[in-house]
């Protein structure tokens, strides 16, 4: 029976299979890692979420079991931004809600709460909650998860490989207790967030710029294949060897896409099969193209 190779973590590693317009798919990269593996993927990442929703996915599917020594292979941990929202409620039930109330509240891409009654009700609460929230102890709170990760998880699992990964490997956690071990890797040296910033041409300035038309990213966690792939090798021999140093901003190719402003363009890159083709990116930017419902 083959392994699992078990996905937590925000849009970096969310799952994706949509069947493009070139009658392939858009793979995200841990997919190809499994594949690699030999493992089966069992992918709980969600776009948007908080850094809470990947603790508590972990910790639930240890207290079911579903992580155990015989089954589970390695563990992808893709540790996300601080500073988004969450709550009981969204935990659970509106687990993206996390950068996407955020940027709802900051007048941008209100679309994507379009007829969230929950939203709507708990304005002002999520206003007031996103504005007192207090950075170093969700700092602390990350840490600790980390050293929990290490000192307990690790220990207790010999047999599953854990690696950590970082939208922005620059926060200021005590990465040195977080040395690594024979199971257990933190990928401090890396930046998911660069290596996705990297791929944008020099006229392409910031992700907000890069996202005005098309509203959410076209490609698949934010990085184009070629790119999805060489993650996806790096950590595969991370996994096999324990080096980290593999992992390098140099491994991957820079100045790839900019901002597509019309339908034309956005087209143009999926044939070159640099984006997937997604109907609710047209259906959002207004595009006019014929979609079937």
């Amino acid at each position: 029976m083959k392994k699992e190779l078990r996905v937590y973590g925000d849009s970096f590693v969310a799952p994706h299979g949509t069947p493009s317009y070139m009658s392939s798919h858009k793979i995200n990269w841990t997919r190809y890692l499994a594949e690699k593996l030999n493992y089966n993927e069992i992918n709980l990442g969600v776009s948007a979420c908080s850094n809470a929703v990947i603790f508590s996915r972990i910790y639930e599917d240890i207290k079911s079991n579903k992580i155990n020594n015989d089954s589970t292979g390695a563990i992808i941990v893709s540790v996300t931004s601080l500073g988004r929202f969450f709550n009981d409620y969204t935990i659970t039930n509106k687990p993206d809600a996390g950068a996407l109330y955020v940027s709802a509240l900051n007048n941008k891409h209100t679309t994507l709460v379009n007829n969230d009654d929950y939203f709507a009700e708990n304005k002002e609460h999520i206003k007031w909650a996103i504005l007192e929230n207090h950075t170093p102890l969700e700092t602390l709170t990350l840490e600790s998860f980390l050293f929990w990760l290490k000192y307990y998880f690790a220990e207790n699992y010999p047999n599953i490989k854990i690696i950590v990964m970082f939208l922005n490997a620059k926060y200021p956690l005590d990465f040195v207790s977080l040395k690594d071990t024979d199971n257990f890797v933190c990928c401090s040296n890396f930046s998911l967030i660069d290596a996705s910033y990297n791929e944008y041409k020099e006229n392409t300035k910031n992700y907000i710029e890069f996202v005005k038309y098309t509203i959410v990213d076209p490609r698949a966690n934010h990085l184009t294949p070629t790119n999805r792939e060489r993650l996806a090798e790096a950590t595969y021999k991370i996994i096999q060897k324990g080096d980290k140093r593999i992992l390098h901003n140099d491994l991957f190719e820079k100045n790839i896409v900019e901002t597509v402003k019309n339908l034309e363009e956005y087209l143009n890159y999926v044939e070159q099969g640099l984006y997937h083709f997604d109907k609710n990116i047209i259906k959002r930017s207004g595009w006019n193209y014929p979609i079937d419902n």
